[in-house]
């Protein structure tokens, strides 16, 4: 269920997240911890399908994780990318007691497809001991690329001259949609603003040889 928790011994009175309240969380009536807590099991949690093909994808989450009073109980995070063999991403056998931040590479478990999905399992076998588990801030994300860039050489060829006076005013003029390399080496200054100071300087880079 996707609650408010109720503050407990074995859950936290807060999501993870500074201004929301809501988290995914596996028993959530209050009263003593052991009165909601996950009795058999297991809980599932399931994502939904993502479409990941054409893309380095990562995926970031928050879980808390509690097992206490009997047989140590697991929290497992799996990720499958064709609906049917499920790869081990963590399985965590201690009590956390706090909000822990995931991050992982998708590719360094399954080949992103078209059917990539995960999920988050617990369960109390036997029932025995005090079990919950939240997971929020789910995300899926891709890393910006690293440009590298010479100021001034908006052309990408090795050398500052005329070819790079027309790409230089289009990446000012229209910085949006200026080509990611483009943008880079209009931005002569490198302050990430395209703006008058960057035409001050690639001008005197161009008939001075003037660069940074």
């Amino acid at each position: 269920m996707r609650e408010d928790p109720f503050g407990t011994n074995a859950q936290p009175e807060d999501d993870y997240s500074p201004n929301g309240v809501l988290c995914y969380v596996t028993g959530n009536g209050g009263g003593p911890p052991d009165a909601w807590d996950v009795d058999h099991g297991p809980v599932t949690l399931r994502s939904p399908i993502f479409d990941l093909t054409g893309i380095d994808p990562y995926v970031r989450y928050a879980r808390w994780s509690h097992s206490s009073g009997g047989e140590t109980d697991a929290l497992e995070i799996e990720i499958t990318n064709d609906q049917k063999n499920w790869v081990s991403i963590e399985n965590i056998t201690e009590s956390t007691d706090e909000w822990q931040l995931v991050t992982f590479r998708v590719a360094d478990y399954v080949e992103p497809s078209t059917t990539v999905r995960l999920r988050f399992r617990t369960s109390d076998i036997p029932n025995n001991s005090v079990t919950e588990a939240l997971i929020d801030q789910f995300r899926i994300f891709t890393l910006c690329p690293v440009i590298e860039c010479t100021p001034a050489d908006v052309n990408n060829d090795q050398v500052v001259d005329d070819q790079d006076v027309l790409p230089f005013v289009a990446a000012v003029l229209d910085p949006e949609d200026a080509p990611p390399h483009d943008a880079c080496g209009a931005d002569v200054n490198q302050d990430d603003a395209l703006d008058g100071s960057d035409v001050e300087l690639f001008v005197a880079c161009l008939f001075d040889g003037a660069c940074l």
